[in-house]
């Protein structure tokens, strides 16, 4: 009896010291659209995300929580990037397993536009018909009353 409780009292004191891992969360896929990224992929519990820029500096970290050994995330819009390839690194919370993974940033194209030019061009010149036409009518009429008071 005291064996079995002096081997029960060992393996509580040496639990606190035991470090279970979780396995190394992995990207499995990302892609960027209207100037966010979006990372999933596979882990448990919380995993931390780093995207790193061209020049090998971190540029946005966040922490996510893995749901039935999965995790989405998608990064608000980060300012200042450029077109190309991004680096992102994942780890466990402890930071002891990672791996790494890519996202491809290209130029989003603008929204197409309609060119009205045609339309004001047609609408100031009627505009500056009428006013003209206007004013040749408003300017006889005055004439004629001029001309009727000195009859």
């Amino acid at each position: 009896m005291k064996k079995s409780l002096l081997i029960i009292l060992v393996a509580l004191l040496l639990l606190p010291i035991i470090n279970v891992n979780a396995a190394a969360p992995v990207i499995t896929e990302t892609s960027y659209s209207n100037g966010r990224i979006t990372i999933k992929g596979t882990g448990d519990g919380e995993v931390q995300i780093v995207l790193f820029g061209k020049d090998n500096l971190p540029v946005y970290m966040t922490t996510v929580t893995a749901e039935n050994g999965v995790f989405l995330v998608t990064l608000p819009s980060i300012s200042g990037l450029e077109e190309g390839t991004y680096n992102i690194k994942t780890s466990n919370y402890s930071g002891e397993e990672t791996s790494t993974g890519t996202v491809v940033v290209t130029a989003e194209p603008n929204p197409p536009t309609s060119d009205n030019i045609t339309l004001y061009v047609v609408l100031g010149t009627t505009s500056l018909i009428g006013i003209i036409a206007l004013s040749t009518y408003v300017y006889k009429i005055s004439k004629r009353k001029k001309d009727n008071k000195k009859s």
